[in-house]
């Protein structure tokens, strides 16, 4: 199954950590986003550094999905998530 993790910038980042592996032990295929806001929760909550770079935050939080996550920009207009139309098990937006 196809699922959609959106990451906002609410506090709970070990939630959506949770659910990312939780996810991926089910064997689905997760498409990740994050906000710029959810990127500093992560950084923060996760890994104690606020200013952690965009590109380590995100290769740190999908590395123990074993290849189930595929990140996508919050700008890429043309990710398979993007459309209404996408055949996608399920959309959910997490606090993080």
């Amino acid at each position: 199954m196809r699922v959609f993790l959106g990451i906002t910038g609410g506090s709970g980042a070990p939630y959506a950590a949770r659910l990312l592996s939780a996810l991926a032990a089910a064997g689905c295929d997760v498409g990740v986003c994050a906000s710029s806001a959810g990127i500093q929760v992560l950084a923060t909550e996760l890994y104690g550094e606020a200013t952690l770079p965009r590109d380590e935050v995100l290769a740190r939080f999908t590395e123990g999905a074993e290849g189930a996550a595929t990140v996508y920009d919050p700008t890429d207009y043309g990710s398979p998530y993007a459309s209404g139309s996408a055949r996608v098990g399920g959309y959910v937006i997490c606090p993080s």
